[in-house]
């Protein structure tokens, strides 16, 4: 029952702490005893707690909120939801394949960069005039600009695509995404006519021409919403945060009030760690890209053959060129979409990063190339063995992959401090609880 007894303040334990604790040992209280002992020690120190300190820091807190609340511009989220539907004779895989080639063309940068320069939509003004037009693309389609494909459920026919775009103009928003979902449609026109010219032509057969996606239908399930409600920030959230944090700020000063020396030591240590950590460590950047192969057994076939994927990734280094390049830091997997396989190269400099990646795709072409030389097909017979096609290019890097060693720094610094200040409170709490050493009694003489 010792914990019983430490809930409460000190100066009571230190009086009537050894005989409270050999009561409670004699007497074994039950639920509803204990939950009087917990009370009556909660309310004991709130007797003691200087309720001006508290509402200072709770004021402190929420004036702090109020500013990050109001400081935030508003985020408006525009969405809509395509639906791509085969024929009655094509598989789902086939269709999900389609859907991920319809993505390509709507988010591939070429698109993405005439949206975005476009006189109606004029977006990333200041980013592209400090940055580099590529890093703004990539920046809008990691943080701004999503496209899912949403697989089939049981008993619903076809693929679900979802677009949305966030930002701080709502009818801009819509405008983007209301053109990203004509770009869906066209493409889907378009592949279609081609589809079926080739097949009238003769130059595929008719499952080839199923697997294409021939007799798809692409339908709008929910148009371009335009919602007048910011998503972002939540300001009731913020402002509930900043109280509830300067609440528990006034109790963290009551526990480490007497170390707190020892914590700004502790934090001016995390901040020399994280400055040698960040600028003299190496900060790798990741390039990836994604393929797509003509069915699942290709890529399951080559991702098991790791003599394959050693030798694609040799000759990725040596065609790179770079020093700094090693075969460990090339990944090649597989990924959820049907038929995909991703590309990912680590490289400190992200320049390097893309030109591996560039170089593994080039590899394992090659690769399949040289299979279909073995089996004596024309160089046009990519359909009749193994193949792959580049879905989404390599990708050049904008910011250092995760993980970013560890943490950053608030969160060095907080965990510097709490670990600091929670060690030296244990120490200083065993000290006191230490019986001072018997004074030595005087000789007889």
């Amino acid at each position: 029952m010792n914990w019983l007894t430490r809930l409460y303040p000190r100066a009571w334990r230190e009086r009537y702490g050894e005989e409270f604790t050999a009561f409670l040992e004699d007497a074994d209280p039950g639920p509803s005893a204990v939950a009087n002992i917990i009370g009556e020690a909660l309310r004991m120190r709130f007797e003691q707690i200087d309720r001006r300190m508290l509402a200072a820091f709770a004021l402190a807190g929420l004036a702090i909120g109020s500013i990050a609340a109001y400081r935030m511009p508003d985020r408006f989220i525009s969405t809509a939801v395509l639906r791509l539907t085969a024929s009655s004779a094509a598989d789902a895989e086939s269709i999900a394949a389609e859907a991920v080639q319809l993505k390509r063309g709507a988010m591939s940068r070429t698109n993405l960069s005439g949206l975005m320069q476009s006189p109606e939509l004029d977006l990333y003004r200041d980013e592209r005039m400090r940055e580099p037009l590529e890093d703004v693309i990539e920046q809008m389609k990691k943080d701004d600009l999503r496209c899912e494909i949403l697989p089939a459920k049981p008993g619903q026919p076809g693929t679900a695509i979802r677009l949305s775009y966030e930002g701080p103009d709502p009818a801009r928003a819509r405008i983007l995404v209301n053109r990203l979902v004509e770009r869906f449609v066209e493409d889907h026109r378009m592949r279609q006519l081609v589809t079926g010219s080739s097949l009238a032509q003769g130059n595929i057969t008719e499952g080839e021409a199923l697997r294409s996606g021939l007799g798809s239908r692409i339908e709008l399930l929910d148009p371009p919403s335009l919602d007048p409600n910011p998503v972002r920030p939540n300001r009731k959230v913020i402002l509930a945060v900043g109280l509830v944090g300067g609440i528990a700020a006034f109790f963290a000063f009551l526990v480490f009030r007497r170390f707190w020396k020892a914590i700004l030591s502790g934090a001016a240590g995390a901040l020399a760690a994280w400055i040698l950590v960040f600028n003299y460590l190496p900060q790798p950047h990741e390039s990836s890209a994604l393929l797509q192969a003509d069915s699942s057994d290709t890529v399951t076939a080559l991702l098991a053959d790791r003599e394959i994927l050693a030798i694609v990734r040799d000759r990725a280094v040596r065609q790179a060129a770079s020093p700094d390049l090693k075969p460990g830091d090339i990944r090649i997997e597989a990924t959820r979409e049907p038929r995909g396989i991703r590309i990912g190269v680590r490289n400190n400099d992200r320049l390097v990063a893309q030109r591996g990646n560039q170089s593994t795709i080039s590899a394992l072409v090659n690769h399949f190339a040289s299979q279909r030389v073995v089996q004596g097909l024309p160089d046009n017979g990519f359909r009749h063995a193994p193949w792959v096609e580049v879905v989404d290019p390599p990708s050049l890097p904008v910011r250092p992959s995760p993980p970013r060693y560890l943490l950053t720094l608030p969160e060095w610094l907080i965990l510097a401090g709490a670990v600091l200040g929670a060690g030296l409170a244990r120490i200083g709490r065993h000290r006191h609880a230490a019986p001072s050493p018997a004074a030595p009694s005087p000789a007889v003489p």
